[in-house]
């Protein structure tokens, strides 16, 4: 019982680009081997891309115990869908098992939007920037600067490539590297 109504909420609520035509099982499973395909290699962003992409809800990344959704409505689908693909055969979409028992936070960005934002804001040097990382503990970009006055030149940048300064987390100063990181 509990399968057939993971399936039924996965195929409603991922029916994606034709909302009009909800995914059995084998169309979830199809559309998941599709966006595994699109991916060259396997980093942890390219695996929450990936979640973002099939998932409902605006997946916008997960810590161990709780995921970010634009739509915290959408959090049971969502662990529904994440349940149905885990049972799809081939390659496995990392996280699932996460996502599938995750508490919901409410995010203001996918991934896929922060991606995008991320790979813009890299596509040029990136003058007086200390480190960057795209933050799943706080579904924002973070960037780091040497100094204000680099800090307020990569604003100017964000806000002329269209990256909202929302989903920016900005500071100044280096960062705090853990004892065991340079092993």
């Amino acid at each position: 019982m509990f399968v057939a109504l993971a399936i039924a909420l996965a195929a409603v609520a991922c029916a994606g680009a034709d909302a009009t035509r909800p995914l059995t099982l084998s169309g979830l499973c199809a559309q998941k081997d599709a966006v595994l395909a699109e991916v060259p290699f396997r980093t942890i962003d390219d695996g929450f891309e990936e979640l973002a992409r099939l998932l409902p809800g605006g997946f916008g990344g997960t810590t161990l115990d709780s995921m970010f959704l634009k739509n915290v409505a959408q959090a049971d689908t969502a662990r529904a869908t994440a349940r149905a693909l885990a049972t799809c055969a081939g390659d496995a979409v990392p996280y699932l098992a996460v996502v599938s028992a995750a508490g919901v936070r409410r995010g203001d960005y996918d991934w896929v939007e922060l991606r995008r934002w991320y790979r813009s804001l890299k596509s040029q040097p990136l003058v007086g920037v200390a480190w960057t990382d795209m933050d799943e503990n706080i579904n924002r970009l973070a960037f780091s600067f040497l100094t204000q006055e680099a800090l307020v030149a990569f604003q100017v940048r964000a806000s002329s490539l269209g990256v909202p300064l929302g989903a920016l987390a900005l500071s100044v100063g280096s960062p705090v590297i853990p004892v065991n990181a340079t092993r």
